[in-house]
């Protein structure tokens, strides 16, 4: 088992898209005893929590506008 761990200042969500985008052509390489199978996405996280915080942002901007 593998694990990718992001640098200090890339983008979790840069990092997995990359990622994701990469494993068909390494699918092909590999002979097709080797399964792939992603066990973690942390992606799913940080997009939840940028989505919370862009939506909280507007309810502020809404509330301090009157």
């Amino acid at each position: 088992m593998e694990t990718v761990i992001k640098a200090g200042d890339s983008s979790t969500l840069s990092v997995v898209q990359g990622i994701r985008n990469m494993l068909p052509r390494v699918k092909q390489t590999l002979p097709p005893q080797l399964k792939i199978q992603l066990l973690a996405d942390q992606s799913v996280f940080v997009r939840a929590a940028v989505s919370g915080v862009v939506r909280e942002a507007g309810i502020a901007a809404i509330l301090t506008a009157s």
